[in-house]
C-alpha cells in the first residue's frame, strides 16, 4: 500500500490498501514539503524518511478496514518493528517519499 499526497490541497488517498508488502508516500516534493502537510501526524526521520502516525494510516484505511485488513496491517507493523521501522513508543512508522512514477526522493 501507499499513500498519494497532494501537497497543494492536502488530500490523501490510500492506494492498493490490500498490498501489505510495501509502504511509502507518493508526493511531488521532498520530506519537508510532506511534513508541512502532515503536520502533527509526522516528524522528521533519518535521511529521506519521516515518522508517520500509525493511527493516521489506520484512519486513511477506514473504508477498507475489515477484521482481515486490521490483522494484516498489524502483521505489517510487526514486521516493520523487526526492522526498526517503528519508533520506540510504537506510535509511528518510518516512511519514505517517492515521486509520482517512482524514485525515492532524496533528503535536503
Amino acid at each position: 500500500m501507499y499513500v498519494v499526497l497532494d501537497l497543494r490541497t492536502g488530500q490523501r488517498r490510500l492506494v492498493e490498501a490490500d498490498d501489505f508488502d510495501r509502504f511509502h508516500i507518493e508526493a511531488d516534493g521532498d520530506r519537508h514539503d510532506v511534513l508541512a502537510v502532515l503536520g502533527a501526524e509526522a516528524r522528521l526521520g533519518r535521511t529521506h524518511h519521516l515518522w508517520w502516525s500509525v493511527e493516521a494510516v489506520r484512519r486513511l484505511a477506514e473504508a477498507d478496514r475489515v477484521p482481515a485488513w486490521d490483522a494484516q496491517f498489524e502483521d505489517m507493523m510487526a514486521q516493520a518493528a523487526k526492522h526498526g521501522w517503528i519508533d520506540d513508543a510504537g506510535t509511528h512508522v518510518q516512511v519514505h517519499i517517492e515521486r509520482p512514477g517512482g524514485g525515492i526522493v532524496t533528503t535536503r
